[in-house]
């Protein structure tokens, strides 16, 4: 199935190359698939964006799961990521000034004396709640005494 890049002569247009990209995802051979990633990105290049062709595809009854598996492969392989670089959420500033502070003071101890902080913050936080009773158990009394 031959198609046409945006800007040449013969300009399939939006409405056609969303016929063409269905038709792609009705029979997804080999070389069906080559033709949905050029369609893909002739569209892409028309400026539909991924969620358009995810819209056009679960309106015309396909899955949705697949749909987004294909459009996926095929703009990663065009070199377009639709997430950001870097997974999770972003490292608070004083977080880093804390590790900062501790890595001065005690070099390749930091990471011990970190985590022993976060549990001594946990148990503080528990006890303040107003849920918590005024008891503290062993593990908290233990983790309070030892360095």
């Amino acid at each position: 199935m031959p198609i046409t890049l945006p800007g040449s002569n013969n300009d399939l247009g939006r409405e056609a190359l969303k016929q063409q990209y269905l038709e792609c995802l009705r029979g997804l051979s080999a070389r069906a698939t080559n033709t949905l990633r050029r369609v893909i990105n002739a569209l892409v290049g028309l400026g539909v964006r991924w969620q358009q062709l995810l819209h056009w595809a679960i309106a015309a009854g396909y899955n949705d799961k697949r749909v987004r598996r294909l459009l996926s492969q095929a703009l990663l392989d065009a070199g377009i990521r639709r997430r950001r670089s870097g997974a999770g959420p972003k490292i608070p500033q004083e977080s880093l000034l804390i590790e900062a502070y501790a890595r001065d003071l005690h070099g390749q101890r930091t990471l011990r004396y970190l985590r022993a902080a976060c549990r001594v913050a946990k148990a503080n936080d528990k006890a303040q709640s107003p849920s918590a009773t005024n008891r503290l158990t062993r593990y908290e009394i233990t983790q309070r005494i030892e360095p």
